[in-house]
C-alpha cells in the first residue's frame, strides 16, 4: 500500500528519480539541517551543521567551476512550488559566496507575494518604513539607499518590500532589466529568490533576465510531474538552468555517499 502511494503522488525521495526519470541534471545535494537547536560543543559546530554547510559550499563549488557557469554573476534560484527549499539554499549560498571570493554579493528577495528572507537574517518587515525591491522596481527608491548589510562580510540582502500592485507588472516592461543592471554596476554577484515558477509569472521572467538559474527540489516533498514542469519552464524561457539541487538529504546517507565522518549522536 504504501509504495501504491508513493507512486501515486510520484513525491521524488533521491536524485535518481530526477536524474533517470526526468531526464534532468542534479547539480547537487543538499544535507538536511538538523531540526533541532544545538550549541557547540568545545567550540565546534555539531557534524550536522557542519555537513550542511558542507553540502552548500560543495554546490558553490560546482557552479563556480562549471565551464557554462564560470562567467555567471546573476542567479535565479527558484521551485516549481512553495516548501521546497529554495530560500535556504538561496540565502546560505549566499553566504559561501561571499565569504569564498571576497566580492560584493547581493541576496534578493524576489518573492513580494510571499517574503522570506527577513526571517532568515532577521530584518524587521513589520514597521512602516520597511521598503526594498518593491519599491526600487517602482523607481520610488534608490536601490543603494535600501540594501542592508549582514553578519558575512561582503553581503547584503534586498528585502521584498510592500507589494502594492501586481507583482508581474513591477517586474515587466523592463523594470527587472533595468534593476539588474544597477545591481551589476554595484556587486559582483546577485542571487535572486524568487516565487515559486508554477504559481507566479513574474518567476519566469526574472529567471529570463538572469544568467543561470538553478531549481530547487525536496526530499519527500516535491512531486516530479512539477518540477519537470518548472524545469521546461526554464528552458522555454532561455533562463539557462544549471539543474536541479536536492534539499533534504538524510545526515546519514550524505556521509556515507559522500565520504564525510557523521556523529550518530546528531540527529
Amino acid at each position: 500500500l504504501a509504495l501504491l502511494w508513493e507512486s501515486r503522488v510520484n513525491r521524488i525521495n533521491d536524485s535518481a528519480g530526477i536524474e533517470d526519470d526526468a531526464k534532468i541534471p542534479i547539480i547537487g545535494e543538499i544535507a538536511s539541517l538538523p531540526t533541532r537547536r544545538i550549541g557547540l560543543r568545545n567550540g565546534i559546530r555539531p557534524a550536522g551543521i557542519r555537513l550542511f554547510e558542507e553540502s552548500i559550499d560543495s554546490l558553490r563549488t560546482s557552479l563556480m567551476i562549471a565551464g557554462q557557469m564560470k562567467q555567471s554573476r546573476v542567479f535565479v534560484i527558484a521551485s516549481a512550488a512553495s516548501q521546497e527549499g529554495k530560500t535556504s539554499v538561496a540565502s546560505q549560498l549566499a553566504i559561501s559566496i561571499a565569504r569564498a571570493t571576497g566580492k560584493r554579493t547581493l541576496l534578493v528577495d524576489g518573492d513580494m507575494r510571499s517574503p522570506d528572507i527577513h526571517k532568515v537574517f532577521s530584518t524587521n518587515d513589520q514597521s512602516e518604513d520597511f521598503i526594498g525591491l518593491a519599491e526600487v522596481l517602482a523607481d520610488e527608491v534608490d536601490l543603494a539607499d535600501v540594501v542592508r548589510e549582514t553578519f558575512t562580510k561582503n553581503l547584503d540582502v534586498l528585502p521584498a518590500g510592500h507589494l502594492r500592485c501586481s507583482a508581474h507588472a513591477l517586474v515587466g516592461n523592463g523594470h527587472f532589466k533595468g534593476f539588474l543592471n544597477r545591481a551589476a554596476n554595484l556587486y559582483e554577484y546577485i542571487l535572486l529568490d524568487t516565487p515559486p515558477l508554477l504559481a507566479a509569472a513574474e518567476s519566469v521572467v526574472m529567471a529570463s533576465h538572469a544568467d543561470a538559474s538553478i531549481l530547487c527540489a525536496m526530499r519527500g516533498t516535491s512531486r516530479l510531474g512539477q518540477v519537470r514542469k518548472a524545469y521546461r519552464r526554464l528552458v522555454q524561457a532561455n533562463a539557462d538552468p544549471a539543474g536541479v539541487v536536492l534539499s533534504g538529504i538524510r545526515l546519514k546517507k550524505y556521509a556515507y555517499d559522500y565520504g564525510e565522518y557523521y556523529d550518530h549522536s546528531d540527529p
